[in-house]
């Protein structure tokens, strides 16, 4: 009965994902993965287009199985409501993060990254909560550097106020994001992965769609951790390409 009850929760939790579009009629491509650790999980990540704009969210909910499941879905849902109706990634940040603050209690929390992409001139907003630095690619590969700037603490810790950054991105260019089951991904040494090894598996490998992408870094990690690898925590690769 419990096996049965949660493989319905995880078709339930399946749903909270957006679908990944094969063509887009907007001027983006996108594509993601997430593998869960358990049946349901923390990692979340979401993306609609609005007034032009292209919204998102990649997140990592501390813990695993239920609890950081129905953590998961809160966010999932209050970013979704929440996101059409502001006008800056560090707006939507502060809205989700008093409101987890103030009514989620048990110690739980997400790191989170939210971005608006200007689908008109490429202006990328983005504010960062505690969230691995996601890597941006440069067109052809000529450029892959951390954003790391415009950290702030997880959110559901404490009131706080989070800023705002932006960059201004050029036609061909991508952004990656990433939890950190991939970084804290270990080897048969109990080595972590870690994101300097992300960096230069994409520096050595040129991409010129979000799905080469995902698919270089998910390969060199079974590479590495070997194919019989468990997954130790949850794991969300999520990429964009501004068009």
């Amino acid at each position: 009965k419990i096996e049965g009850e949660m493989r319905v929760a995880q078709r339930i939790q399946e749903r909270f994902l957006p679908s990944i579009p094969r063509i887009s009629k907007f001027h983006f491509s996108l594509y993601a993965r997430l593998e869960q650790s358990k049946a349901v999980g923390g990692d979340m990540y979401s993306y609609f287009v609005k007034r032009n704009c292209l919204y998102f969210i990649v997140g990592d909910v501390r813990g695993k199985g239920i609890p950081a499941a129905l953590y998961m879905a809160s966010i999932s849902t209050l970013f979704n409501y929440i996101a059409p109706r502001k006008r800056t990634s560090s707006d939507i940040c502060n809205t989700i993060n008093n409101y987890m603050s103030d009514n989620v209690e048990d110690d739980m929390f997400i790191t989170m990254f939210v971005g608006i992409l200007d689908l008109k001139n490429g202006m990328l907003s983005y504010a960062n909560a505690g969230h691995p630095f996601p890597i941006l690619c440069t067109r052809e590969g000529k450029e892959v550097k951390f954003l790391e700037d415009s950290l702030g603490i997880p959110i559901g810790v404490m009131r706080t106020m989070y800023k705002e950054s932006r960059y201004q991105m050029e036609r061909g260019d991508m952004i990656f994001l990433y939890t950190d089951g991939l970084t804290e991904a270990q080897n048969s040494e109990r080595h972590f992965y870690g994101k300097e090894r992300v960096k230069k598996v994409i520096e050595s490998n040129p991409c010129d769609t979000p799905q080469q992408l995902v698919h270089i870094v998910l390969d060199d990690l079974k590479e590495y951790t070997g194919n019989s690898h468990e997954e130790a925590d949850d794991l969300t690769l999520f990429a964009v390409q501004y068009l």
